[in-house]
């Protein structure tokens, strides 16, 4: 208000008829007199998604949609994440140091104190300010204002500023910091001024603050304080309590904390699933399998990945294989999609997908060659379909590998031709099945 009140005077002393339009963050200092003041609000998720894909084409939808959700519908936290994603792969926070000061402070002066209880409000995603009449142990906002080192009235007192400058928002009792984007920065900026064992005892037990801390932190890979409390995770759930603790509470961890290091969660399910009739192969423990298929076709995205996340997904669908169709019909569809020559979630190219097909069709056990059936059924498609990645927190993740040249289709329909001509030419036990599938799929491919 001040420039724009210089302006004004400045003008007003010359002939002529000049309009005067002044863009400020906000307008703490009063309103101009003879000025009329417009509030800009955000922009819509429709329309931020276009000037997205005008402004960086080369991102996926999916990561888009991710983009405009944790933008809130600034185009300019929109921007930086777009630019981020397309350089570095990663969405879990702010990079610019000027744009996260601008937004956070306002024009304001600093304060150490209410940065700092920013910094640990945002450790959760969304939590409870105001207190119903449960015991003490119960109460959010005071596990919160604990893990501040501060009073729940000092705390109350920093949140009513963030309110008021648009950066947390009010749902009834519920309170959030937002944008996500700026949540995930001040975020992990808490995780380093907050003893790990503080946070451990405060969130660890109390099962919604918990889950809303895991899905805080799912979104915080690149942060080291991060990864060392997701490594602790698992050390104190060892076997199957990564998917049984607390009921639903375990699964819900297991794929909120995954992202954050996918190593030790691919290793547990290789655990998992090496024995037949134990752990994820166990008859009563059925109930986390579904989870487990979930969260090892995410884990096969990078190819680097691929074979081990891949093979778990063969056990799990070869132990829920039936005796009377051998599974060709009930193989999980993540594990088809893997074999989509477009849209398959996983960044593993034709050779790797090619040599996954030859193991399952060379293996002496039944169940994993009638897998291989469907594979290879699936690769040789010409019509695919479907839908958006799911997202696996902030890592930016694509539809995956696909032939893009002539080429390349060559090479992966060629190869395949080469794969079933070895085995008929060695007299495959499939080898008849093998023979019409090609057949079936050869007037598609010609035309």
């Amino acid at each position: 208000p001040e420039t724009h009140r210089a302006l004004q005077t400045a003008l007003s002393i010359r002939a002529g008829r000049v309009a005067l339009l002044t863009v400020e963050y906000d307008i703490d200092g009063g309103e101009a007199e003879e000025a009329d003041v417009y509030r800009l609000g955000v922009t819509t998720p429709e329309l931020l998604d276009r000037l997205l894909a005008q402004r960086e084409p080369a991102l996926g939808h999916g990561v888009r949609q991710q983009i405009v959700s944790l933008s809130e519908g600034n185009l300019r936290i929109a921007l930086a994440l777009a630019s981020a994603a397309r350089r570095t792969g990663r969405l879990n926070g702010l990079s610019d140091a000027d744009l996260f000061q601008r937004l956070f402070w306002q024009r304001q002066q600093p304060d150490p104190g209410l940065e700092h209880a920013a910094r640990v409000l945002a450790l959760v995603y969304s939590f409870k300010a105001e207190e119903s009449d449960a015991p003490e142990a119960e109460q959010e906002f005071t596990r919160l204002a604990r893990l501040a080192g501060c009073s729940t009235a000092e705390l109350r007192r920093h949140l009513g500023t963030l309110l008021n400058r648009g950066l947390a928002q009010r749902r009834g009792p519920w309170r959030a910091i937002l944008p996500h984007a700026l949540a995930n920065h001040l975020a992990a900026r808490g995780l380093s001024s907050v003893s790990g064992d503080d946070l451990w005892r405060e969130l660890r037990q109390h099962e919604r603050l918990s889950l809303s801390f895991a899905r805080r932190l799912s979104s915080l890979h690149d942060s080291c304080d991060a990864q060392d409390l997701v490594e602790r995770w698992f050390r104190e759930a060892p076997g199957l309590e990564v998917f049984s603790e607390g009921s639903m509470r375990g699964r819900e961890f297991v794929r909120l904390l995954a992202p954050v290091r996918p190593d030790l969660a691919l290793a547990r399910l290789e655990q998992l699933t090496a024995t037949e009739g134990q752990g994820l192969l166990g008859e009563q423990h059925v109930f986390y399998r579904d989870g487990a298929v979930r969260l090892a076709s995410q884990l096969a995205y990078p190819a680097v990945d691929f074979a081990r996340a891949a093979e778990v997904l063969v056990r799990l669908a070869t132990h829920e294989s039936s005796g009377s169709n051998g599974g060709r019909d009930r193989a999980p569809q993540p594990l088809e999609r893997l074999f989509r020559p477009a849209m398959s979630g996983t960044e593993a190219d034709a050779p790797q997908r090619l040599a996954l097909l030859a193991s399952l069709l060379d293996s002496s056990d039944a169940r994993r060659q009638r897998l291989a059936l469907v594979a290879l059924q699936t690769m040789l498609a010409v019509n695919w379909s479907g839908s958006v990645p799911e997202t696996f927190g902030a890592r930016v993740r694509g539809d995956g590998w696909r032939p893009s040249s002539s080429g390349e289709w060559e090479a992966w329909y060629g190869g395949l031709m080469q794969l079933v001509a070895e085995r008929l030419c060695a007299e495959h036990v499939l080898a008849s099945e093998l023979a019409s599938l090609v057949a079936e799929a050869a007037v598609p491919l010609a035309w």
